[in-house]
């Protein structure tokens, strides 16, 4: 493919460049010595963040049968939310209650 030319028969510079990088064909290289860990990467994903509580992950768990974390996570919810202390707390006693 010739590239373009613009009136009086000179090559416009975007045309060049774009015509050099056809040649050339360059490839994206990882970094020789960077290897990718990706064990870590799949453990560390399905690692539970201390950050990320709900009321849907607390069900989640409960429905999974993951009672303790379902515990945890009701307990952590009612420090972030107090108000709802009450209702988290009776959540917990029937969690409690499936355990024992």
């Amino acid at each position: 493919m010739a590239p373009k030319t613009v009136g009086t028969g000179s090559i416009r510079r975007e045309d060049k460049i774009i015509e050099r990088f056809i040649q050339e064909e360059p490839q994206i290289q990882h970094p020789a010595g960077v290897k990718l860990n990706n064990e870590n990467k799949a453990k560390s994903s399905s690692e539970d963040k201390e950050e990320l509580v709900t009321e849907t992950l607390a069900r989640i768990y409960t429905e999974q049968m993951l009672y303790h974390k379902a515990i945890l996570t009701y307990k952590k919810l009612m420090l972030k939310y107090p108000e709802k202390s009450l209702y988290f707390a009776g959540q917990i006693e029937q969690l409690e209650s499936k355990i024992n």
